[in-house]
């Protein structure tokens, strides 16, 4: 992220060598710009998304008590469990879930409805399997039922707290990561290339001939083999023959440049998955998925469009009051129909030991039982059961998923980090922690190469670049950025001010010259 303008003047030129194409000139316009420009939001992106991806051991900690239980022994029936958490509630609560204790030693979470809590939060008691006493009272958040340090975490992480204006902070960051990743990798490349030009040009030109070798006095070489009279190239970074200043600015770019390269992939991974969950982009990304059929199937839960499917349990539980006798708003916070709900959506396969089961949303639709086992093999089963009969209406199964649907589940799963449990974590955590380093790697080149005063320079701006491009070259960065643009609204803004700055700050250049 070092300045352009900075670089060229350090830089020495040589005649021999071709100056940087337009494409050069523009990318590394670019680059400084999305870094100096946008790199505090990819860090504090990066930092926050680090802290979040620690959060389940400290909240396993924080709430061991609520989580875990001491007894053993056959879990009670979902029907007592409910009971109990009623009695904490009142029967005025609403209940919306039920997640049974995944695993022996494990706490059952009874959901409630609470409109004092924030859009999909709610109120989870959480009970003894084994004997039925209430162990906690806390809001659980989504999906993957947070508890409140994790909740407070993911929400710093996605919008800083702000509510939904700061939802536009993670995606700027997510929109430019994966652009600014791969300009590096140009500008490493170009750079690299045009060093190699220089050497050759250096060691075939006659003035490096044998004959016209000066021999050192003090070392019987020839000088011109010095590495300190070898000039460097413009467009280039080289410690050769530099003084200890411009060797630690060397430095500082070859470790930029070698984390950037080694963090490439999973760059471009968690730009393209976190944009999935912005509010502008990721609405496009959701309608051309749409539109492409790549979309995640979901359970159809209207029991008039649906035959009932063979299977599911229904011949043997005397403890379910008939359907016909109960009236709708009773029938679905009845306690013992999700015992029942249970077993007969078992017995079609769904088998995680992580589901969560939920009531009718309103009369006249199923009840459904998924799988939320994020972890590897992924497990996010579905069926919807007709309460009425207890039959499974409609499946869907993760095996059958389109293979897009699979990628997004699984590209989704690793950024938070539970697809591969802790090995994911702590890669997760060392990717975050060396973001940071180099975000703060490039502020710091920034820093020691920024020029302390205005004053003219040969190096062309954004426009400047974009002027210098073949016609079709031109059309054709428009036509891209048009279509970024739209795909990505928070990129194109910002492009919009990038260009504009640069302008601004050509126009004061030219002034001062």
């Amino acid at each position: 992220m070092s300045s352009p303008d900075s670089r060229s003047s350090q830089l020495s030129s040589d005649p021999a060598v071709p100056e940087p194409s337009w494409a050069y000139a523009l990318v590394l316009r670019l680059h400084f710009y999305i870094g100096l420009m946008v790199g505090p939001f990819i860090f504090v992106a990066a930092f926050t998304g680090g802290l979040y991806v620690i959060s389940p051991q400290i909240e396993s900690l924080l709430y061991r008590d609520q989580l875990t239980s001491g007894t053993v022994g056959d879990p009670l029936p979902l029907a007592i469990q409910i009971r109990a958490a009623r009695s904490l509630v009142g029967d005025s609560a609403t209940l919306v879930a039920v997640r049974p204790a995944p695993e022996a030693g494990a706490t059952s979470r009874i959901m409630f409805a609470d409109s004092q809590l924030a859009e999909f939060q709610h109120r989870a008691i959480f009970v003894d399997p084994v004997n039925a006493e209430i162990l906690g009272d806390s809001a659980v958040y989504g999906t993957s039922g947070a508890l409140p340090f994790r909740t407070w975490t993911d929400l710093l992480h996605r919008s800083l707290h702000l509510g939904a204006i700061g939802r536009y902070y993670s995606e700027l960051a997510a929109s430019w990561l994966w652009l600014v990743a791969l300009g590096g990798v140009f500008i490493w490349i170009s750079q690299r290339r045009r060093g190699r030009q220089h050497r050759r040009l250096v060691s075939n030109s006659p003035s490096n001939s044998s004959s016209n070798r000066p021999v050192s006095p003090s070392t019987g070489r020839s000088s011109a083999l010095s590495s300190s009279n070898r000039k460097p190239v413009k467009g280039t970074v080289t410690s050769r023959g530099l003084g200890p200043g411009n060797r630690n600015r060397a430095r500082l770019g070859r470790w930029h440049s070698t984390i950037g390269l080694v963090l490439l992939v999973v760059l471009l991974f968690f730009s393209v998955t976190g944009l999935t969950w912005s509010k502008w982009a990721g609405g496009n990304i959701s309608v051309l998925r749409a539109s492409l059929g790549w979309g995640t199937p979901s359970v159809n839960t209207a029991l008039a469009d649906l035959p009932p499917q063979p299977g599911g349990a229904h011949s043997h539980h005397d403890d379910v009051v008939p359907a016909a006798t109960v009236p709708a708003g009773d029938l679905q916070r009845d306690a013992a129909l999700f015992d029942a709900v249970l077993e007969s959506a078992r017995s079609v396969g769904i088998d995680a030991g992580m589901v969560e089961i939920k009531p009718a949303s309103e009369p006249g639709r199923a009840w459904t039982v998924t799988e939320i086992d994020r972890r590897w093999p992924t497990q996010v089963d579905a069926a919807a059961v007709d309460p009425n009969n207890l039959k499974v209406v409609d499946q869907t199964d993760f095996s059958e998923f389109p293979v897009a649907a699979k990628l997004t589940r699984w590209g989704i799963d690793a950024h938070m980090g539970v697809l591969f449990g802790w090995p994911n974590q702590v890669v997760l955590f060392l990717f975050a922690m060396a973001l940071c380093c180099l975000v703060v790697l490039g502020y710091v080149m920034w820093w020691r190469r920024r020029p302390t005063r205005v004053r003219p320079s040969g190096h062309p701006g954004v426009l400047g670049a974009f002027l210098r491009m073949p016609m079709a070259a031109r059309s054709a960065v428009v036509i891209v950025a048009g279509l970024l643009g739209w795909l990505l609204p928070v990129m194109g803004g910002t492009l919009v001010l990038f260009v504009l700055l640069d302008v601004l700050l050509g126009r004061m250049k030219a002034r001062a010259g």
